[in-house]
């Protein structure tokens, strides 16, 4: 008994997709003689051809061909509202249609009337950031010329953000990133050389504009505007040791109170996009942020007696920049009508 159950559903695949692949088939030859028909001045044809595998039976891209064949031909017997109602369907199959070189002139003034263009953008982003900074004022406890040196470490970067079009080429952006990165400074002189080493991670909002250009398969996007970055850990961790080799101390602590909690951060992006299938892209980030403001809280530039008085360690003034590198996928939703 269970073997001639196995046997009737094996029956039934066999069957169920003998006739897929059956009709999958009969589609693809009624595209053929659609196209034969059209190319052969039938125009009539091609719709009657086309209705039924349109309804169920192709794909998204023979849908999108035989859309555009349908309106080729209502084009050619002027049947204008069949024409405009063939294309619209086309675009909202395939928002990024692409012209071919053969499309006649009427065909392509036509599309072009809808303006189609993405409505919405909901991207994400995941890279590194690398920071760069520049001391303004060095600080040294001893009161000694000193030799000091920063240097940023890559970090990660992490975003989302929402992207409304305001027509084909302008569109405005919000976003949310999560960065975490670290730094060391090198302070030494005739005494002591120490070396702290800082890590933070921070959080920013980001508003920006932007405009496309397109270049071939790739279409640039060049942004600019502001971020908004607040600062939430800062773990410190300094090395002291005596130039005469008398001793070495360390010291782990949250460097918190002593530096600045938020910032803006003017920026200018260059995003690559990669069209992909299905209203996806693949995206490839350039962007650049320029801090405004010292990181060290200058009003509790002191606080720590334990750091001036045992370690000989004062904040310096300095300021930040910051190059960010990500790649993600954005999906783009479209609104078409007539």
């Amino acid at each position: 008994m269970r073997k001639h159950y196995h046997t009737l559903i094996l029956a039934g695949l066999f069957v169920s997709t003998t006739w897929l692949a059956h009709g999958q088939a009969d589609c693809s030859q009624a595209l053929i003689q659609a196209e034969r028909a059209y190319y052969t001045g039938r125009f009539n044809d091609v719709e009657t051809l086309l209705a039924g595998c349109i309804a169920s039976g192709f794909n998204r891209d023979q849908k999108t061909e035989a859309y555009k064949l349908v309106a080729l031909s209502s084009i050619f017997t002027k049947k204008f509202d069949q024409a405009d109602t063939a294309l619209m369907l086309m675009l909202k199959n395939n928002p990024q249609f692409e012209f071919a070189p053969q499309d006649p002139p009427e065909f392509k003034k036509r599309v072009e009337s809808f303006g189609v263009h993405p409505l919405i953008e909901v991207a994400f982003n995941i890279g590194l950031i690398q920071p760069f900074y520049k001391v303004t004022d060095v600080y040294n406890a001893r009161g000694l010329p000193a030799n000091v040196t920063y240097k940023g470490k890559p970090g990660a970067d992490v975003g989302l953000s929402i992207a409304y079009y305001l027509n084909k080429k302008i569109s405005v952006r919000l976003g949310y990133e999560y960065q975490r990165y670290l730094f060391t400074v090198q302070n030494k002189d005739d005494v002591t050389n120490a070396k702290l080493t800082e890590s933070q991670s921070r959080s920013q909002w980001q508003a920006s504009a932007g405009y496309k250009f397109n270049f071939k398969q790739l279409n640039i996007q060049l942004y600019g505007g502001v971020a908004y970055n607040t600062l939430h850990t800062s773990d410190a961790f300094l090395v002291m040791q005596r130039a005469d080799g008398t001793g070495q101390a360390d010291y782990s602590y949250s460097n918190l109170p002593v530096r600045a909690k938020s910032e803006w951060r003017p920026l200018m992006e260059l995003k690559v996009n990669i069209p992909q299938k299905n209203n996806w892209l693949l995206t490839a980030s350039f962007r650049y942020e320029v801090g405004l403001n010292n990181v060290t809280n200058v009003d509790d530039r002191f606080y720590s007696l334990y750091h001036t008085g045992i370690f000989e360690w004062v904040e310096d003034d300095f300021k930040g920049s910051y190059f960010v590198v990500t790649v993600g996928v954005s999906k783009l939703f479209y609104r078409i009508k007539l």
